[in-house]
């Protein structure tokens, strides 16, 4: 769908809306501006005006300016709906409300189907609203509408509501005290001036130019709390951090302390807060607590005042023990260290981490840098490796190592590549131990559960497939999964994978796919379509026709491609994790759906509705295909429905499309005796008029009898015939006993 399109659209919805008020018109342009285009086709036009109405509602009434919430569970108000959850939030348009509300709502596990969110500057009486003013670019309102996918019982409702309202009074204490926060800053500056301390005083000057998010500031005196602002007004929630900034304020002799606490933040993005503290000659210590922004990230730290001086230092280091590195290279280096560090470090250890990690030759090295803080019982580890030997399954036997170790969690973890030959891992613990003796040969553990990524495969194609045919597919593959496949896939699936792309090859088979679930279970019904194709990637147009034949939601999609010199053809790996709408039994339903998907691709299955059987009763491609005979021999009839009709009435009643089947098998399948056949039928058809009766609709008893009563009076079929080489035939006959079907239209054959 264009812009224009959807412009169109919107328009065509809009005039079926029932209130005439005429700020409604904006209002729905704006409620409804960041709805992206998937999502819009996805919404029915009565559920789009109903979002609007709803919305709009909402809106009229604000009482004494205090947020406004409603979380519910739409079932309870709208039947047959596949909806879950509707949270609807009305309050002050704030800096980072809405991304930290939908982060708090994603990291609480839950999942978000679409948004909607406006902002508006609204004129109100005692609450009411009076009118919305479209001409103002300030806006003081917004509204947010968010669905979730999953149905919420009723206390958890209750917690998530309280979880967002605190998020959102968080954010109004902050900015409440943004403009005395910001004066704190600026006396802070003027008084590190005055204490002959201008690199400090120039780093406060860095900070507060757009590279600090201000969320809180305490000021102490012989570590005593004076006074705090913003979230840490908060003393019930933060006691933790007060607590803690009380303990060790007279434990810190540098001017500058920046460091991360055990407490993350649910502001803007979910990630430890971070805490900067300045101590004055006076003896007063002033915290800020807030998070660094993204464009403090992005900064040279040549660039930044204070660290600035210690990388001069640090180069001035290297040429005075005539160890020539580029400076630039040291630069580089040094810009992967996490922000904490390199505040903290001092400059002979930063010198020393640069020698070793622009030394660094082998792949087969890792350097590891362990650091204590006394003073807040922590330590931090560095950890310098090749990327080749990182994956998921490294990266978590690395922590939980490390967690084990220590004996505690990771309060912090963060992932830098410095370049192809090397990665920066940052992880935090709470540790009350110097780290020297309990992460002793540290770089030796971690390069045990660090082989590399190809070595594994090599290993594991010589392990599935013997010395000779092993070393030769390792060669041939060398090389060609690049590092994003590498990062996603450990070495064993890789090896599947080869074994598939061979498959095409061997079988000469343009396109074949594997289908596996990362843990199927009662609450993960998620699993993986991945497709392999030889020259070209499918077209997403094409998946997505698959997919919404198979009624399945794409929820990601990655493609990877395999090509050099050495092979003849290039191939393409598309994996797609797709969602059902139903709980799935996965050993169940993956053959016949490998298999459906295989036919589909082929173009020796039809792509429609009909082909999601697969999933709601485990119909193989040859029973899904023989049901789309069956509607088309209605068709030739004259049934007096439709297709799509038709199909829709079956996948409703998928039991009942299923014992249709079963029928027919039992009837015509030459494996079963006749004693046995007898007995099968008759029980069948018992549970056959049982179930017919639980029908709702006089249109689903009509197709479902004309379908038993062809079934009743199909004389003979090549449907369970194989071919010399024991394959069954591509196509399906039958031969009918036209006189005997209901409601046929003369001329007939009798």
């Amino acid at each position: 769908m264009s812009s224009i399109t959807k412009q169109s659209y919107l328009q065509k919805v809009l005039k079926s809306v029932s209130i005439q008020h005429k700020g409604f018109r904006y209002f729905a342009e704006r409620y409804l501006q960041h709805l992206s285009i998937a999502e819009l086709e996805q919404l029915k036009p009565s559920e789009i005006n109903d979002l609007l109405n709803e919305g709009w509602t909402f809106l009229q009434s604000w009482t004494n300016g205090t947020s406004k919430i409603s979380v519910r569970n739409l079932s309870s108000i709208q039947t047959n709906t596949e909806r879950g959850t509707a949270i609807q939030l009305l309050m002050p348009n704030l800096p980072f409300v809405a991304d930290s509300i939908i982060t708090e709502i994603r990291r609480q596990g839950y999942d978000i189907n679409f948004i909607l969110r406006g902002n508006f500057h609204t004129n109100r009486d005692k609450g009411l609203l009076k009118d919305l003013i479209s001409t103002s670019v300030v806006y003081n309102e917004m509204l947010l509408h968010i669905e979730l996918r999953q149905q919420i019982d009723l206390e958890t409702l209750d917690t998530l509501e309280k979880s967002l309202l605190s998020i959102i009074s968080e954010i109004q204490l902050a900015i409440d005290d943004f403009d005395s926060m910001r004066s704190i800053l600026e006396a802070t500056k003027t008084q590190l001036v005055q204490d002959t301390k201008p690199d400090e005083a120039s780093f406060l000057e860095w900070i507060g130019n757009d590279h600090f998010i201000f969320l809180g500031v305490a000021e102490l005196h012989r570590g005593n709390t004076v006074q705090c602002k913003g979230i840490l007004k908060q003393s019930d929630i933060y006691a933790n951090i007060l607590q803690e900034l009380a303990t060790t304020s007279s434990k810190i002799i540098d001017c500058i302390r920046f460091h991360k606490p055990s407490f993350t933040s649910k502001i803007d993005r979910h990630e430890p807060l971070d805490i900067l503290r300045i101590h004055t000659d006076s003896g007063k210590e002033i915290v800020f607590v807030g998070i660094l922004t993204y464009a403090a990230k992005s900064i040279s730290f040549d660039q930044i005042p204070y660290i600035s001086k210690k990388l001069t230092l640090i180069i001035d280091y290297f040429n005075t023990f005539g160890e020539y590195f580029n400076p630039k290279d040291i630069i580089t280096t040094i810009n992967h260290l996490p922000f904490t560090e390199i505040m903290n470090l001092s400059v002979e250890e930063i010198t020393n981490i640069c020698k070793a990690v622009l030394s660094h030759k082998s792949k087969y090295v890792v350097l590891t840098y362990p650091r204590f803080d006394p003073v807040l019982k922590q330590t931090s580890v560095l950890i310098f490796i090749h990327p080749d030997k990182l994956n998921d399954h490294t990266r978590s036997a690395i922590k939980m190592m490390l967690s084990d170790i220590a004996g505690s969690s990771i309060l912090h973890y963060e992932a830098d590549y410095i370049d192809n030959d090397l990665t920066c891992l940052y992880i935090i613990l709470p540790n009350s131990k110097e780290p020297h003796s309990i992460f002793a040969n540290l770089s030796d553990k971690i390069a045990e559960i660090t082989l590399s990524w190809e070595d594994q495969l090599r290993s594991q194609l010589i392990h599935n497939l013997g010395l000779t045919d092993g070393k030769v597919l390792s060669r041939k593959y060398a090389g060609l999964f690049k590092p994003s496949y590498q990062q996603k896939y450990p070495p064993q699936i890789a090896a599947q994978d080869v074994l598939k792309i061979e498959e095409l090859a061997k079988n000469n088979l343009t396109a074949t796919i594997e289908i596996y679930s990362d843990a199927p279970s009662l609450t993960n019904n998620k699993f993986h379509l991945k497709f392999f194709k030889e020259a070209t990637p499918f077209a997403l147009f094409e998946l997505f026709t698959v997919l919404d034949s198979l009624n399945l939601k794409l929820i990601s999609e990655a493609s990877f491609e395999l090509n050099s010199t050495s092979m003849e053809k290039s191939y393409w790996i598309q994996d797609l994790l797709v969602e059902p709408p139903i709980v799935l039994n996965f050993d169940e339903i993956s053959a016949p759906f490998k298999q459906l998907c295989q036919k589909i691709l082929s173009g020796d299955v039809s792509n429609d509705n009909l082909n999601s059987l697969v999933l709601n009763e485990a119909l193989n491609y040859r029973q899904i295909t023989l049901i789309k005979a069956f509607l088309s021999y209605l068709k030739q009839i004259q049934f007096p429905f439709g297709g799509k009709y038709n199909r829709d009435i079956l996948l409703r009643n998928s039991n009942l499309t299923r014992l249709i089947i079963q029928l027919f098998e039992a009837k015509f399948n030459p494996s079963i005796e006749d004693e046995e056949r007898v007995r099968l039928i008759e029980a069948l058809n018992l549970t056959f008029d049982r179930t017919l009766k639980e029908l709702k609709t006089e249109d689903e008893d009509k197709l479902f009898r004309q379908l038993y009563n062809l079934i009743t009076h199909i004389l003979r079929t090549n449907y369970f015939v194989t071919d010399q080489a024991k394959q069954l035939k591509p196509y399906i006959s039958f031969k009918i006993d036209s006189g005997s079907i209901l409601d046929i239209p003369c001329p007939h054959q009798e």
